[in-house]
């Protein structure tokens, strides 16, 4: 991925985000998973406003966030399942898309969030 976050310093962002959907596939593939997870559904109209704001935030700071479509696999839906009921414990109305969850810091986001939220959300340790 660090060869992907290198080309943004030379091409468009809407080239950039294509970039970006083909390293992620196939770090999918390969069962790789970063530690900042970005859960999705497949024509989730809350997922898509998140969707360029993700772009955005990975264009500007280099940071990767593993996008998971828990609607087209059930593995991810699982994983995304494991990570509520974790955060349900403290946060009962937390159970719909997108959901933002950090492996490292347990942190997560629910739903809809602006940008600067998004953004410390990321760069917290």
């Amino acid at each position: 991925m660090t060869v992907l976050f290198k080309l943004k310093e030379y091409v468009s962002l809407p080239i950039y985000n294509s970039l970006r959907k083909i390293a992620s596939t196939s770090f999918a593939i390969l069962g790789y998973m970063n530690n900042l997870l970005f859960f999705i559904g497949t024509n989730c109209p809350h997922c898509d406003v998140m969707r360029p704001l993700v772009v955005k935030l990975e264009f500007e700071t280099g940071i990767h966030l593993d996008e998971r479509d828990v609607w087209k696999n059930e593995s991810d839906y699982r994983l995304m399942e494991n990570y509520q009921n974790q955060v349900q414990i403290h946060d009962p109305e937390c159970d719909g898309l997108p959901f933002f969850y950090n492996t490292t810091t347990k942190k997560y986001l629910c739903g809809e969030v602006n940008y600067k939220t998004l953004k410390d959300w990321a760069t917290t340790l």
